[in-house]
């Protein structure tokens, strides 16, 4: 997998770029509600109104980066298995006949099919998901520490609780 990745070094640059940029803008709109509800008690309805502003032009960063995330992700996979099955076609092109006609044709389809569409839905996609899930993870955890370090804290020995605490 690390191989077709780095082949693609740009498209995956990319894809990363933007899932930074969905989940960044993601967790600061989210986090803009804090100020934006202090200025609402204090009765200051124009830094409010600001306030609400600011976030909804995040959440359309959010919403344009994530429509981008998934343009870019679904291009970068197509690439890569149009490369797979490529290879894959060059080696029994390769092959002598034989060799070719040990396996039944049914095998070859199915490398052709079910296992590449394992690979992009189980592989490239989880993947680059997980990674986008471990940056949520930090930017929170970063979003917390601003309104207190010990909620940051807190919610991580929380999780590691809930975690490793045995489910009955």
């Amino acid at each position: 997998m690390k191989q077709y990745l780095l082949r693609h070094k740009i498209a995956s640059i990319v894809v990363m770029l933007l899932s930074f940029l969905e989940n960044a803008s993601s967790i600061i709109s989210i986090s803009l509600n804090a100020p934006a509800f202090n200025a609402l008690v204090k009765g200051d309805f124009s830094t409010f109104l600001m306030w609400k502003l600011v976030g909804i032009a995040f959440s359309v960063v959010y919403l344009a980066s994530l429509y981008g995330y998934n343009v870019q992700l679904n291009k970068l996979i197509q690439k890569i298995s149009i490369e797979i099955r490529g290879e894959i076609a060059d080696r029994i092109g390769r092959a002598n006949y034989s060799t070719v006609t040990e396996k039944d044709v049914s095998a070859y389809v199915s490398w052709f099919t079910s296992d590449l569409e394992q690979l992009e839905d189980n592989g490239f996609a989880v993947l680059f998901n997980s990674i986008g899930s471990g940056m949520m993870l930090i930017f929170a955890l970063i979003s917390l520490s601003l309104f207190h370090w010990g909620l940051a804290v807190v919610t991580v020995l929380v999780a590691l609780m809930l975690f490793f605490t045995p489910k009955w």
